[in-house]
């Protein structure tokens, strides 16, 4: 079945990161979600985000029976204390990248392409590296 609406990704998505981080030795990380009333972290910890970044039609009917899909990229921060957070950091990039190479949410659902970890850099007193992930699903409207 395609995927209900855009929430639905977002909670899927949100689903596969969560259960691979939950799953690993990192299971005590924080994850940080946008809508999150976090205060400032003191410990490593994780930041995602979902953007949905295109969307084209794929069949034609009637309302509700139009298949469009949808296209869009996860990405998902991780900081580690600077100084010494290198190899958590590239641990923990393994572990996300991980949960999304190869993936989907199941038949007709969400499918995950080109798992990529970038090294940012230092972010005042974090080791910052993202992971970035493109996904696309397909939704009736």
């Amino acid at each position: 079945m395609p995927v209900a609406n855009q929430t639905v990704a977002k909670d899927a998505i949100y689903a596969v990161l969560k259960s691979a981080v939950e799953g690993s030795a990192y299971a005590a990380l924080n994850i940080i979600y946008p809508d999150s009333q976090e205060g400032k972290p003191t410990d490593k910890h994780i930041r995602v985000f979902v953007d949905m970044t295109d969307e084209q039609q794929r069949s034609i009917g009637g309302t509700g029976l139009r298949r469009y899909r949808v296209y869009g990229m996860v990405m998902i921060q991780i900081f580690t204390p600077f100084g010494n957070g290198e190899v958590d950091a590239d641990a923990i990039a393994g572990v996300v990248k991980g949960a999304f190479r190869g993936v989907n949410t199941g038949a007709d659902a969400i499918t995950f392409r080109h798992a990529r970890v970038v090294s940012v850099g230092q972010d005042g007193s974090w080791l910052q590296t993202n992971v970035t992930v493109e996904f696309d699903y397909d939704e009736l409207a």
